[in-house]
């Protein structure tokens, strides 16, 4: 079944395996895996499996207000020219009035279908070995994901 809802497209594949094996929430593997099967928006166009992917991917979060302005935040960050850490959770937080704890919940949500990049903390006590990361930047993971968020045909409400 999943072979045939690829459609031939590798992002489908990559997404499925991301989404699954992250720990997003507290389902298992197992758990997640049986949601991507599930009904979903079929609007009939070449990416309508990847369609209803992202649909049942962002479904998977409880909040869908705080859901859809941090994916606006990131679209709109996106459009800007690049500049370094202005996609910052702690600068969407700021923004959003979210809170930085509840931003980085629904980050991990979206793990599957945005990339993460990191920046290494250091303590100075442990001789240069980073303790920790700190989110520097967050973007979408594929340019389907974005045209899938920005056309209401595909994505719906």
């Amino acid at each position: 079944m999943l072979i045939w809802r690829t459609s031939g497209q590798f992002i489908y594949a990559s997404t499925v395996i991301k989404f699954v094996n992250f720990d997003t929430d507290l389902r298992t593997p197992e758990e997640k895996l049986d949601i991507i099967p599930k009904p979903g928006p079929m609007q009939g166009s070449s990416f309508s499996e990847l369609d209803r992917l992202y649909t049942q991917i962002l479904l998977v979060y409880p909040d869908p207000a705080v859901l859809v302005h941090t994916l606006g935040m990131i679209l709109m960050f996106e459009a800007l020219p690049r500049s370094e850490d202005v996609n910052s959770p702690a600068i969407m937080a700021t923004i959003t009035g979210f809170g930085e704890a509840k931003l980085h919940v629904v980050l991990r949500a979206l793990q599957s279908v945005t990339e993460i990049q990191n920046d290494p903390v250091f303590d100075d006590a442990d001789d240069n070995e980073p303790n920790g990361t700190n989110i520097r930047l967050v973007k979408l993971s594929h340019r389907s994901f974005h045209n899938f968020l920005t056309n209401e045909e595909r994505s719906g409400p």
